[in-house]
C-alpha cells in the first residue's frame, strides 16, 4: 500500500479510536443513569431506553470500520484473505457470554475449547483470529515447549467421575500341535478390575478490566498461559502421576522395568533397542521412545571421527526416529530416564471435560480494584491397560549429553577402516 494511503488510513483509525472512545463514555453515563430510574422508578424510561439503542448502535457501527481498517491496511497483502481458526482467546472474546460482560448484563464469561494436539514441528500456541497491529503487538512472555506424549495416546471421551476398566495382568499361551484323539491345552488369561480417577487441572490468572476490555491482549492472556499451562501439567500427569489421592497413575508408574542392564559400554541407544526388543518379546510393537531433551539431544550431537552427525541432522525438519520409534523429548521425563512402549495399546487417555476459560469480575474484592479473575480448568483420566507393553530404564552413566556423544563417536570410530583414518592423518600433516 502506497505510504500516503497508510497515512490517511492511520489518521482514519486515530478518528475512529477517538469516536469510539467517546461514545463508550457516553453509554457508560447512560447506563449510570438507567439504574438511578429503576432504583427511583422500578423501571428504565423510554427516553433512555432509546439513548442507550443508539449509542449501542452507533457503538457497532464504528467498532465493525475500527476493524475493518485493521484487517484490510494493517495486515500484508498475501493475508488479507486469510481465514485464521479461532484460538481459545478469540473463542472466549467472540462469545456471546463475552460481550454480556464486557455490557454489564453479567459478571461471567465461559468457553470450551478442545484439547489441542500440539504437533512437534507445529506452532506451540495456536494462531488466533484476532489481529493485533504491530504498534499494540506485545511479545509472548515464558517458555513454549511443545507438549506431545499426547500424540502418542489413544484418546475417549467420558461422563463418568471414575474410569473403571480390565488390564491384562498375565496371560500363558498353552497353544500347541494337537495329536488326534488328543486333548487340547488350555491357555490362561488372567485380568485386574483397577479404576482410575478423572482429576481437574486447573489455575487463574488476574487481569484489569481495561485489558479485558482489549480483545488482542486478552487472548494473549488466555493463550500464552492459561491453556498451554494446563497442557505442561497434565503431561506430567500423563507421564509421571503416582496414583495417589487426585492424581492419575502415569505410564512410568506403570511400566516395566529394564529386564537387563545393558553391558558396561553400552550406550542410551542400546539400551532403548533393548528396552524395545523386551517389548516385542512380550508380543506388543514399541512405536516410541518418550526422553528428557538433554538425552535425546545427545543422541542428536553424536559424530564420527570425521564430524558427521550420526543420527541427528541440523537442517532438517523431519523428526528422526530411534530404532524406527518415533522419539518423543518431553521436559516432563527425568534426565537419565526413558520409556519405550507400544503406545497405541497400552494406554488410553479419558477426556472428562474439554480445557475451559472462565471470566468473572465475582472474586474477592474484584469488584472495588477493577478487575477480572480468568480460570482454565480441564478434566480428565488416563487407564493404562497393558503395563507389558512399557518399559522404563535408565540411560547409561556417562552416556548423558557430551559423554554419550564422546562414547559413542568413539565406538565408531573404532570401527572405521585403518587405512582411510591413516590416509586422512597423512593428508592433514602435510597441510
Amino acid at each position: 500500500m502506497p505510504d500516503g494511503n497508510v497515512a490517511s488510513i492511520t489518521q482514519q483509525f486515530g478518528e475512529l479510536r477517538t469516536v469510539l472512545e467517546t461514545k463508550h463514555n457516553e453509554f457508560v453515563k447512560l447506563v449510570e443513569k438507567a439504574n438511578t430510574e429503576i432504583q427511583q422508578h422500578g423501571k428504565i424510561t423510554e427516553e433512555t431506553k432509546t439513548l442507550l439503542a443508539d449509542v449501542g448502535k452507533k457503538a457497532a457501527e464504528l467498532d465493525q470500520r475500527l476493524a475493518h481498517i485493521e484487517r484490510i491496511a494493517l495486515k500484508p497483502v498475501d493475508q488479507r484473505e486469510v481465514q485464521l481458526a479461532d484460538s481459545p482467546g478469540g473463542m472466549l472474546t467472540k462469545s456471546q457470554s463475552y460481550k454480556d460482560l464486557i455490557e454489564g448484563r453479567t459478571t461471567r464469561a465461559r468457553v470450551s475449547v478442545k484439547n489441542l494436539i500440539v504437533s512437534g514441528t507445529g506452532p506451540n500456541v495456536p494462531v488466533g483470529s484476532v489481529y493485533i497491529p504491530p504498534q499494540f503487538a506485545t511479545p509472548q512472555p515464558g517458555p513454549v515447549l511443545p507438549v506431545t506424549i499426547r500424540d502418542l495416546i489413544p484418546t475417549g471421551r467420558t461422563t463418568s467421575n471414575l474410569i473403571e476398566y480390565v488390564s491384562e495382568s498375565g496371560y500363558t499361551n498353552a497353544a500347541a500341535i494337537v495329536a488326534e484323539g488328543a486333548q487340547k491345552p488350555e491357555s490362561s488369561l488372567l485380568f485386574q478390575m483397577k479404576s482410575s480417577p478423572v482429576v481437574t487441572i486447573a489455575h487463574f490468572i488476574m487481569a484489569s478490566k481495561q485489558v479485558l476490555a482489549d480483545a488482542p491482549m486478552l487472548e494473549s492472556y488466555v493463550n500464552g498461559r492459561l491453556i498451554y499451562g494446563l497442557k505442561r501439567v497434565e503431561e506430567a500427569e500423563i507421564l509421571n502421576g503416582d496414583g495417589t489421592a487426585g492424581h492419575l497413575s502415569g505410564l512410568m508408574h506403570n511400566a516395566t522395568a529394564a529386564a537387563a542392564a545393558p553391558p558396561g559400554d553400552a550406550t542410551a541407544v542400546d539400551a532403548v533397542g533393548l528396552a524395545a526388543a523386551q517389548i516385542l518379546n512380550a508380543g506388543y510393537n514399541p512405536n516410541g521412545v518418550v526422553m528428557n531433551p538433554t538425552d535425546w539431544m545427545g543422541l542428536m550431537l553424536v559424530k564420527d571421527t570425521l564430524g558427521r552427525y550420526i543420527y541427528g541432522n541440523p537442517t532438517s525438519t523431519t523428526p528422526v526416529p530411534i530404532w524406527g520409534m518415533r522419539a518423543v523429548p518431553s521436559y516432563a521425563m527425568a534426565a537419565g530416564s526413558f520409556l519405550v512402549g507400544d503406545f497405541i495399546v497400552a494406554a488410553q487417555i479419558w477426556d472428562r471435560e474439554d480445557a475451559n476459560v472462565t471470566a468473572s469480575s465475582e472474586d474477592r474484592d474484584n469488584f472495588i480494584k477493577n478487575l477480572v479473575t480468568l480460570l482454565a480448568e480441564e478434566r480428565m483420566g488416563l487407564a493404562v491397560y497393558v503395563p507389558a507393553a512399557l518399559v522404563k530404564g535408565t540411560v547409561p552413566i556417562g552416556a548423558a549429553s557430551g559423554a554419550l556423544a564422546a562414547g559413542l563417536a568413539a565406538g565408531v570410530g573404532g570401527r572405521e577402516d585403518a587405512a582411510r583414518r591413516e590416509d586422512a592423518a597423512r593428508r592433514n600433516g602435510n597441510k
